[in-house]
């Protein structure tokens, strides 16, 4: 399956800077509380680029979420579109796509909270 995902450069970019990165951790770790006890970590010296590095941690936890019927739930504390879910579930969205959606939607929403907090 080819990924036809645009992944826009400004949150590529600020997924570069370590504040930012750590902030998206922390949004995804608050999402994920209460779903399982596994919390994700900034790596210190990660060996990927910040969003392969976090697909790559993301990727165990979706498929235990799955396996403990808690993705649903996940993905609704994520506030991702549905269609993005159904997608996935139908299998016409790859799990690195999938994945790189939450992470964008984490991003968004700490870019969002950061931005409207200097008002």
């Amino acid at each position: 399956m080819q990924s036809k995902l645009q992944i826009p450069p400004k949150t590529l970019n600020a997924l570069k800077k370590h504040d930012f990165l750590a902030k998206t951790y922390q949004q995804l770790n608050k999402d994920l509380n209460g779903l399982l006890e596994t919390k994700l970590m900034v790596n210190a010296s990660p060996s990927h680029e910040p969003l392969t590095e976090l697909i790559h941690q993301l990727a165990p936890i979706v498929i235990e979420l799955t396996e403990k019927n808690k993705l649903a739930q996940f993905i609704y504390s994520i506030d991702l579109k549905e269609s993005t879910f159904k997608s996935y579930l139908n299998a016409t969205l790859s799990q690195n796509d999938f994945l790189a959606h939450i992470v964008i939607r984490a991003a968004q929403k700490v870019y969002l909270r950061t931005y409207f907090k200097s008002f």
